[in-house]
């Protein structure tokens, strides 16, 4: 695995480019920022009970991170909404073997 780390950015190069899954490949982006608001926001949603609400409002909260132009809000609607079929498409995979 290559890590690059340019002054406070810090990036996984290999992992992305031969993910199947949008799940592993979240992994790859950029992780300083975004893997440390999606824990720290996650991890204060606990008390919700529910994941899916949970990862959407943190991606949410990314989204107004970023900025407040559409495109941010549809990255990350889509990156929720194809995450969700993964996670549903491998548990009916699972209960089929």
């Amino acid at each position: 695995m290559i890590v690059l780390v340019c002054e406070s950015v810090c990036l996984r190069v290999c992992p992305g480019d031969w993910c199947v899954r949008v799940c592993k490949s979240c992994s790859s982006r950029v992780m300083a920022a975004c893997l440390g608001h999606c824990r720290y926001v996650f991890k204060r949603l606990k008390f919700l009970g529910n994941k899916d609400v949970s990862q959407g409002t943190t991606l949410l909260f990314l989204a107004l991170w970023h900025g407040l132009h559409s495109g941010y809000f549809m990255c990350f609607l889509l990156e929720f909404l194809i995450v969700t079929f993964e996670r549903s498409v491998s548990a009916a995979d699972r209960q089929r073997q």
